[in-house]
């Protein structure tokens, strides 16, 4: 009998939700393993993934995730990497639309060029703490803006990356502006001036109106709202934070 899938994920980690949104996206029935990245049990690097990162998605588990790792039978096969689940379950759930037919190689550039562009400034800021990276990041996401289609014209029109279609576009990105978006409204960004970061995101600056309609169609999904657990992203960040000012602080001295 062919079990439903299993994920090993993390609250924190925004590669991590890129794949539950997409399983919840296809209304996918699958059992969850939250690792804890700051204390990853040594089983999971040894019989699940070699890289010891998250998500790993195992098709026909065929053990149970209490151990913290799956056998290896022949029926057992383990998807690494989130953009390889996510278009994984596109493929195989295609009712889903989450892979679109005329743009599929147009949204994977978007998602490639968007962690080349974002990336290293979004490191640079929240885990070095280093606040002249925020323009880059700014600038980082008035490019995806250009990406956005337009909201009104065609029969096609609509809030999301390619028009009222969700896709791997969206999915894939949102993790990222969402948590510059939270982190900013609950006060991690404060002492590195991003203070107002989420307003001008949300609505409140005119340079960003249309990154503000997809931020709003996408965080309202329940797909969103069932894989972004705030308490704990928060918590998380503002842990990191208060280390990662301590150090710049030892620094100076």
């Amino acid at each position: 009998m062919v079990q439903q899938p299993l994920i090993y994920t993390a609250k924190v980690c925004p590669y991590a939700q890129r794949s539950l949104i997409a399983l919840e996206e296809a209304g996918v029935k699958y059992d969850r393993y939250d690792i804890d990245l700051a204390d990853k049990p040594s089983v999971y690097n040894e019989r699940v993934n070699s890289a010891s990162k998250v998500p790993v998605l195992v098709l026909n588990p065929s053990d149970s995730a209490d151990n913290g790792g799956v056998t290896k039978d022949k029926g057992t096969v383990k998807l690494p990497e989130s953009l390889v689940i996510s278009e994984y379950i596109g493929e195989e759930y295609q009712s889903a639309g989450l892979l679109p037919k005329r743009r599929r190689a147009k949204a994977r550039y978007y998602i490639e060029r968007f962690s080349h562009i974002f990336g290293p400034p979004w490191i640079l800021l929240l885990y070095r703490g280093k606040a002249d990276s925020l323009p880059s990041l700014l600038s980082a996401i008035s490019t995806f803006q250009l990406w956005l289609s337009p909201t009104s014209g065609s029969e096609d029109s609509g809030p999301f990356v390619f028009g009222k279609q969700y896709t791997l576009a969206d999915l894939a990105i949102a993790p990222f502006i969402g948590r510059l978006i939270f982190f900013s409204k609950r006060g991690i960004l404060d002492p590195l001036g991003g203070g107002d970061v989420h307003k001008a995101l949300t609505g409140g600056d005119d340079i960003f109106a249309r990154v503000a309609q997809w931020w709003e169609a996408v965080s309202t999904r329940r797909s969103w709202k069932s894989t972004f657990n705030e308490d704990i992203i928060y918590k998380a960040a503002k842990t990191r934070q208060e280390k990662v000012l301590a150090e710049r602080q030892v620094g100076k001295q």
